[in-house]
């Protein structure tokens, strides 16, 4: 209402938030981001607030109902012709740490005097971590080059040679004119027996990223294969 001076005066009913106040005006309802995993979760609820109380969130905050949800942000922004600003709040979970298989080609070291290098089509395992990152201190790492990455496998010898074990190299034990390897040949046949032994073991690290989840959640993913 409005009063002599053409002040516009807004009168609450007592208890009712104030319109320049982001409110809710619907439930939490999630969704399940990567199939089978119901620890990937993103929780979404609806919005509003006059147009000219909106500013963006600060993302990492909690859930009020669900601590272990991070806010994410805000999106499918509505109500562009009048004063009132619709949107939906999303908060997302870190999912648990997942393994993926899918088949590419490697080149295997050879073996002194007992084999060629080879490239072979093997299965090749990636590992998904997921991390929050932020300054918050419910979060992981205060940033993405804080997270330690998975260095890939490699071989060296005593001559100086510093390679990836993936590249096609001889592995020996030395002895004569060879430049002794780490890991000897010796060794890698540990790998290559652990790895026949344990179905989950994958000992030779080929690569590691870092992928973009949801809001400040990253994914680790690094990729291995079975010593061979």
């Amino acid at each position: 209402m409005s009063d002599h001076s053409g002040t516009i005066t807004t009168h609450l009913a007592p208890g009712q938030p104030a319109f320049n106040t982001v409110q809710p005006t619907g439930g939490l309802v999630p969704d399940n981001t990567i199939p089978r995993d119901p620890t990937a979760l993103i929780w979404s609820q609806p919005h509003q607030v006059d147009r000219s109380g909106y500013t963006a969130p600060t993302l990492n905050a909690k859930n009020v109902t669900y601590d272990t949800a991070y806010l994410i942000g805000d999106s499918g922004f509505g109500g562009e012709f009048d004063d009132t600003l619709t949107f939906t709040r999303r908060w997302a979970t870190k999912p648990a740490t997942r393994y993926t298989y899918a088949r590419a080609a490697v080149t295997y070291p050879g073996w002194y005097s007992e084999r060629e290098p080879s490239s072979q089509n093997t299965l090749v395992q990636s590992t998904y971590e997921y991390f929050l990152v932020g300054p918050e201190a419910w979060c992981d790492y205060a940033s993405v080059d804080e997270i330690p990455i998975i260095e890939e496998t490699r071989v060296t010898d005593t001559n100086g040679m510093d390679v990836a074990i993936l590249s096609g190299f001889f592995l020996n034990d030395g002895g004569g004119v060879l430049y002794l390897t780490t890991p000897t040949l010796a060794d890698y046949k540990d790998l290559v027996a652990d790895d026949l032994a344990i179905t989950a073991l994958y000992s030779l690290v080929m690569d590691c990223n870092f992928e973009d989840y949801a809001g400040n959640i990253v994914a680790r993913v690094t990729r291995r294969v079975k010593a061979k």
